[in-house]
């Protein structure tokens, strides 16, 4: 369960993902960018206790969804959150930076 407070990103779930854990949290900040509801988890209303309860209640008692939706959270986390498309983003951020060099200039 990721903080309750907005992230931007949220790395305590991405991590549960990356070990085939399904994620329970709440809809605040980044989360909904990689938690899909029912997918690889739960994502409920923000200060829904009851409905944070159910959601773990939920896993506790379906070891298979749990097996089901953790599978597809690993998945997820190998295809988004790996090293060679980390490598390829950042290329294109300095690509672009590039491109626009002549766009600005340094004063001093």
């Amino acid at each position: 369960v990721p903080s309750v407070w907005p992230e931007p990103f949220g790395m305590v779930g991405v991590e549960a993902l990356k070990h085939g854990k399904p994620v329970v949290a709440f809809d605040v900040g980044g989360v909904a960018e990689w938690l899909k509801d029912g997918d690889n988890g739960f994502l409920v209303a923000p200060k829904d206790t009851l409905a944070l309860a159910a959601a773990i209640k939920k896993l506790l008692m379906d070891t298979e969804l749990v097996e089901e939706m953790g599978r597809r959270a690993r998945a997820l986390a190998r295809e988004q959150f790996n090293i060679e498309r980390h490598i390829d983003t950042l290329l294109q951020v300095y690509e672009a930076a590039r491109r626009r060099q002549g766009s600005w200039q340094v004063i001093g």
